[in-house]
């Protein structure tokens, strides 16, 4: 049962988010679904997301790049949550094994 979101915001940075990407692999608690909330329309941003593989499902919420809009990214990703709890991140933020486990908790 899928218990949070893990919600990253990213901008044109796929190599880091990789890594990010990377990291949910080693994760001890798999009950959470990602949403990339990107801010632009970044083609190659696109691509890396249709292709990894991950252990949970995996959205990608995007907009026009009309300038610095990071936090209408990061509402739209609120709205396509379909869980009660909602963990935050950048798309630099490789993520401890426990990182979820911890916030899963609850």
């Amino acid at each position: 049962m899928i218990r949070a979101t893990l919600v990253i915001s990213a901008y044109k940075n796929t190599e880091s988010l990789k890594v990010v990407l990377d990291s949910v692999s080693y994760q001890t608690d798999l009950r959470f679904e990602i949403i990339v909330a990107e801010d632009g329309e970044y083609m190659p941003m696109k691509e890396l997301i249709s292709s990894v593989k991950l252990p949970v499902p995996i959205k990608h919420i995007t907009q026009p790049d009309l300038g610095w809009r990071k936090n209408y990214a990061l509402n739209k990703a609120i709205v396509a949550s379909k869980t009660d709890y909602l963990v935050f991140i950048d798309e630099g933020c490789v993520l401890h094994p426990r990182f979820m486990e911890f916030h899963l908790k609850w």
